[in-house]
């Protein structure tokens, strides 16, 4: 969590992603925006489970926005990857 968060900090401030990631990585702007979605949801996650005893509760307000916002940064970490179109 706090890696992802750090890592999407500094690909925003500085366009520095993960070496393995550079050769590839087209869009680093895109790319830290998700690596926050991604971080954001698990913070979500962990407060969920920490601060929530009723596991009705847990799903309905923690663990469903939970896995739209992991499928959201997955999403936005591929799409950085893709280039534009160029017309």
């Amino acid at each position: 969590m706090v890696l992802a968060g750090a890592g999407g900090v500094a690909a925003l401030a500085t366009g520095w992603v993960f070496p393995p990631l550079r050769k590839r990585l087209v869009r680093p702007q895109l790319y830290g925006y998700g690596l926050l979605v991604v971080a954001a949801a698990f913070a979500l996650q962990l407060a969920g489970g920490l601060l929530v005893d009723d596991q009705a509760t847990e799903l309905s307000f923690f663990t469903i926005p939970t896995a739209v916002g992991l499928v959201a940064g997955l999403g936005l970490t591929v799409f950085a990857q893709i280039a534009p179109r160029r017309r």
